[in-house]
């Protein structure tokens, strides 16, 4: 899953470069006064300070890499945000926490490699991302079945603080083995609006049970990459536009880049085309059928439609199971 975080990355300007490009802005980090050679053109460089990233200035998700189950393993992506308004530097590696439902601490082992330590550096809204493995279902030693409790959540130390990441619950076994890579600056791109996107949802495949399986396409139809924050917000229609019940069953949402004419997919299970849910007619159509489907990006808004091919009736009031995006990637 090292593309979803390398394809879309820009060269990352060092510190200096990304520091005095918000010099003089409000919250903008002090500049040293350094000499200037006087009766030639050759000036010295600026030196800039910059500050490290204080918990109150950062957000995060861990993340579900969507299909990166096998052997045993799987990955989660942890995204860090600079949700402030000054520049600041995060740095590798990080103290980390798996925490369960309640917030209670659960076994965790983290390693990274490179190990570091080394510092990232995030201007305001900016985010870092770096992959992980771990197993969901392999026991170490002494560990039963489940190997561990389900953890919720991944608390990350930042200085005398903390930021707790939301994340795809799951187990981690081996007491909480983490095995983490290299810390990266994604480069900033404007989110993607409707305007600069189409789409197609189209059947992949059923299941034995009475489930569907469709696969969600967004293509950046714009001239410059944009991003999305997680997948879109969706409601069924019918055929003449009517909404319709609709209930989903999401991934942590995290931002993925969409580079120029390249497309985002996510996969959505309609828990059932034909078997009713609780309160649904017992005879005929659960639902009404479903022709099209309104999508809601986010967070930079607007809205488009695109059909549902087929049309199909989607029961237990809408209820669909929503993977999150991954990039390039066609599922019909």
């Amino acid at each position: 899953m090292g593309a979803r975080i390398t394809a879309a990355i820009a060269a990352t300007p060092v510190a200096v470069l990304v520091a005095a490009a918000y010099a003089g802005a409000a919250g903008a980090p002090p500049i040293a006064t350094v000499p200037v050679a006087t009766g030639t053109v050759t000036t010295t460089p600026t030196a800039v300070t910059v500050s490290a990233c204080h918990a109150a200035q950062l957000s995060a998700v861990y993340a579900l890499d969507p299909f990166s189950q096998g052997l045993g393993n799987v990955s989660y992506t942890l995204t860090i945000t600079n949700k402030s308004k000054a520049i600041c530097t995060v740095s590798w590696p990080l103290s980390v926490r798996l925490l369960g439902k309640h917030g209670q601490a659960l076994p965790t082992h983290a390693s990274a490699s490179p190990s570091g330590p080394y510092q990232v550096t995030l201007a305001p809204k900016q985010w870092a991302q770096v992959e992980s493995r771990f197993s969901p279902d392999v026991d170490g030693p002494g560990e039963g079945t489940p190997c561990e409790k389900t953890a919720h959540s991944l608390r990350i130390a930042v200085g005398s603080g903390h930021v707790v990441a939301p994340m795809d619950p799951t187990s981690v076994c081996e007491h909480g083995q983490i095995g983490f890579e290299r810390l990266i600056a994604i480069a900033s791109h404007p989110a993607c609006k409707a305007g600069h996107l189409t789409a197609t949802f189209k059947r992949v495949g059923t299941d034995e049970i009475g489930g569907a399986f469709y696969g969600l396409a967004l293509k950046n139809t714009g001239s410059a990459a944009c991003y999305l924050e997680g997948v879109p917000n969706l409601r069924l229609l019918t055929r003449a536009g009517g909404a319709l019940p609709t209930r989903e069953a999401r991934s942590v949402p995290y931002p993925i880049i969409v580079s120029p004419h390249k497309q985002v997919s996510s996969l959505a299970g309609f828990a059932s085309i034909s078997r009713p849910g609780t309160g649904e007619p017992r005879h005929g159509a659960c639902e009404p059928k479903a022709a099209k489907v309104r999508i809601d990006p986010r967070p930079g808004g607007g809205t488009l439609t695109t059909a549902l091919t087929p049309p199909t009736t989607v029961c237990r009031h809408g209820l669909m199971s929503v993977s999150g995006l991954l990039p390039g990637y066609s599922f019909g």
